[in-house]
């Protein structure tokens, strides 16, 4: 505390006393209102090709504003796979910006004081921010082989864990285990591991190949997508692999289902406004929807024929 400040409320019966605590009361409420302010204002995250360049954007469900966080004025720079950390103020994310190579950044909720995390050209996917906000989760790909790799927030700290060909990361809420997908056979399966990569367990019972995994907030089940019979669909599932539900059912992809932080809600991604997957081109014209779980109703959140996908719900909102 300022010096000043410390003498004048030694003295109760100063004159100054209660002018200095309306104007510590001022500064403090000012304080926590910017620091408010930079905890994801828009609760959905996403990349989308819009303006031609791959850019990373947050929206508002209600009001389905959106807002611009990265801006590269190159066509040849893009910016994918965004994810919250899970206080809300910071983004991780995949970006070739610095050099044609691809590196994991970070930046502010608000798009600001962008750093590069990585420092290892490779391909990047899927990075996901630990609970504890202090290690982050990702697949690299080096010299034909996936891996899975962790690193510390501050850069250091870098090394592999699980099985090789390990994809789509997503943390239990404790931080003690990470859900993903792997190969096993030719097919893709479900699976789990402690978070230093031992004990892992994998799903055996669920037909069709497994994309991404996602826990939900109370730890209780996963989100999943599966190519099953001949569909690209969302299904929940009980972490043990149990009560497989399906929860949506159409010729198009329905895929990266993302919880709600009260577990109410799932916000995917759908090509269902523009074809079937028999049509290679639908890879490139997803949109982003929202489903309640109580009653399987959808409503359609981006219009933007081009590619709106990898949504990531805000754990503050």
């Amino acid at each position: 505390m300022n010096s000043i400040l410390k003498l004048k409320l030694k003295s109760p019966s100063s004159k100054y006393y209660p002018i200095l605590l309306i104007l510590m009361g001022f500064l403090f409420c000012c304080q926590n209102k910017q620091h408010n302010s930079s905890i994801c204002e828009f609760e959905i995250l996403f990349d989308a090709y819009r303006d031609g360049s791959r850019e990373i954007y947050v929206l508002d469900k209600d009001s389905k504003k959106v807002k611009q966080l990265t801006n590269s004025l190159d066509p040849e720079v893009y910016n994918r796979f965004p994810d919250w950390s899970h206080n809300g103020q910071q983004i991780v994310f995949v970006s070739n910006r610095s050099g044609n190579e691809e590196n994991l950044f970070i930046m502010d909720s608000d798009g600001q004081n962008v750093r590069q995390l990585t420092n290892t050209p490779g391909t990047y996917e899927n990075p996901a921010w630990s609970p504890q906000g202090d290690v982050i989760a990702y697949e690299l790909e080096l010299n034909g082989i996936w891996s899975m790799y962790l690193i510390n927030t501050n850069g250091k700290g870098r090394h592999k864990i699980g099985p090789l060909a390990a994809y789509h990361p997503s943390w239990s809420p404790d931080g003690k285990k990470i859900a993903f997908t792997t190969e096993e056979n030719g097919s893709y399966i479900g699976a789990t591991m402690n978070s230093d990569g031992t004990d892992v367990q994998k799903f055996s019972k669920i037909k069709g190949d497994v994309g991404s995994i996602k826990w939900s907030p109370d730890g209780q089940q996963f989100a999943i997508d599966v190519v099953y019979e001949t569909n690209f669909d969302i299904f929940i599932m009980n972490t043990d692999g149990s009560n497989l539900s399906r929860l949506t059912n159409h010729p198009a992809v329905d895929s990266r289902p993302e919880w709600s932080p009260d577990g109410k809600q799932l916000v995917f991604n759908t090509t269902r406004d523009y074809g079937s997957v028999g049509g290679s081109e639908i890879w490139n014209e997803f949109e982003i929807y929202v489903m309640n779980l109580n009653d399987l109703s959808i409503q359609r959140l981006t219009k933007n024929k081009y590619f709106d996908a990898h949504p990531d719900w805000c754990p503050k909102k």
